[in-house]
């Protein structure tokens, strides 16, 4: 038995989008958490309320990006006839982000 060209599944759009989105977005955040370490370090940080403002809404927006990647992580999974490995892949990734950032601000605020 030969497969034929409709029996082959193909990758989930889905599952694709929500891996390159936890990727972005995972790429971001470091560069956004190295940078304000340095700022903090070189005592920058508690100068500028401005520049607060924006590493805090850089990762929110990267929080945001990655709840949405989460849940086309979600509708690759249960999607039929599509393969599933990028949609899972991309709810692991997206996850562990999410949970990365929220240990990061419980530390932030035990050691404040």
């Amino acid at each position: 038995m030969e497969n034929s060209a409709n029996d082959i599944l193909k990758h989930s759009g889905l599952g694709v989008a929500s891996f390159v989105i936890s990727l972005i977005a995972g790429v971001i955040e470091f560069f956004v958490i190295i940078s304000a370490g340095v700022l903090e370090v070189q005592g920058q940080m508690s100068d500028a309320s401005a520049v607060v403002m924006v590493v805090g809404m850089l990762i929110m927006l990267g929080m945001f990006a990655n709840l949405v990647g989460i849940g086309l992580g979600i509708a690759a999974v249960v999607q039929n006839k599509a393969k599933k490995l990028f949609g899972v892949l991309g709810l692991i990734f997206n996850g562990c982000l999410i949970l990365l950032i929220l240990g990061l601000m419980f530390i932030g605020s035990m050691v404040s």
